[in-house]
């Protein structure tokens, strides 16, 4: 077959490339379906990059499993003057107490991620970190000396006695009260358990039913996919894992960008062979900065544009500044180790 096109110039040779297009039409009209042609060869045991299938069915299935926890500790701050030479065995004494020279309540909040290990009639047992369930007893402050040093050997400023503490489960009708049930501070990880009448009906409660991977296929590059809530806000973000098997039980490092809250989120890595996700470790914190804070004694707001001078005691507060960019995980392999130790699933049964 020959194709001609009439022009104002008059007859000639038909362009190559017209050809080409005309001989391409009726092979795109027949095509029914789209195929992801790639040159990137055999993959890695957990792929490198973005997956190239989709996983958001199997991802809004896993994110029903994870739910957002928070601890509230309430303590009673005692203080005491320089020239009072309170040392630190006296300022736990009750009678020290009460020669106290200021007295005054404050709160501390934490919040985390938490995932649905087991689900009975009785209630909920979920995996998280340690410290987010942690609020210490006694908080003890120093003077400082002329250099700004603290010495624990020099006078008490203040002592603050938690008082009480609050621990909740988010994502019910409400919110649920939890405890601690087994806990190990050194790879920081703990179960929690809610006690829900009949939990195993309820429509939001769903079991993590995801493969245990192995954080020891991990590689450079590797992509993963972290559920959490950071900011009290559940999301889907991603990050990629550099220098795999640094530390014991194959630890990892993550370059995602994390917010408060995402301690606890679990960590799913994708197959290369088959595009499963498959659980990996759970996010444990990020690198941070100590730094100190003045706080006013009064935290009512103040309208927005409006500038008013302060008289009230200013306080500082020591806080830390978060490193964005370097997240350290708890791996699979100290989970499994973990989980192996507590048996958590008789703990349901208890």
């Amino acid at each position: 077959m020959s194709i001609r096109l009439r022009t104002d110039r008059g007859p000639g040779p038909t362009p190559r490339w017209l050809l080409i297009v005309f001989c391409l039409l009726p092979l795109a009209a027949s095509c029914t379906r789209q195929y992801l042609v790639s040159d990137a060869g055999p993959q890695s045991y957990y792929q490198t990059g973005f997956p190239i299938r989709d996983t958001s069915g199997e991802l809004e299935r896993i994110v029903q499993s994870v739910h957002r926890i928070g601890v509230t500790a309430f303590y009673t701050t005692y203080r005491f003057a320089r020239e009072d030479s309170v040392t630190e065995s006296a300022a736990r004494d009750p009678r020290t107490l009460e020669r106290a020279r200021e007295q005054y309540t404050f709160d501390h909040s934490k919040a985390g991620t938490a995932s649905i290990l087991a689900l009975d009639e009785r209630g909920v047992t979920l995996l998280t970190n340690h410290h987010v369930t942690r609020t210490p007893d006694t908080l003890i402050v120093h003077f400082r000396d002329v250099r700004g040093v603290t010495d624990p050997g020099r006078p008490v400023e203040s002592i603050s006695i938690r008082i009480s503490q609050q621990s909740y489960l988010f994502g019910l009708p409400g919110r649920a009260p939890f405890r601690v049930v087994a806990a190990d501070s050194g790879i920081d990880l703990a179960l929690i358990r809610a006690d829900l009448p009949g939990a195993d009906r309820w429509p939001g409660l769903r079991v993590l039913r995801t493969s245990m991977g192995d954080a020891s296929r991990l590689a450079w590059g590797s992509f993963v996919y972290v559920i959490g809530y950071p900011r009290g806000y559940r999301m889907v973000t991603r990050g990629i894992v550099s220098d795999p098997g640094y530390a014991e039980d194959d630890a990892f490092l993550l370059d995602g960008l994390f917010n408060r809250g995402i301690s606890g989120g679990i960590i799913l890595a994708v197959r290369g062979d088959t595009g499963a996700l498959e659980w990996v470790g759970i996010a444990r914190g990020s690198a941070a900065q100590t730094e100190y804070r003045l706080m006013p004694e009064s935290r009512d707001a103040i309208e927005e544009g409006l500038l008013l001078p302060y008289e009230g005691q200013l306080y500082m507060e020591l806080g830390s500044r978060i490193e964005y960019g370097v997240t350290f995980p708890v791996p699979m392999t100290a989970i499994r180790r973990f989980l192996q130790s507590t048996r958590y699933e008789s703990i349901t049964r208890e």
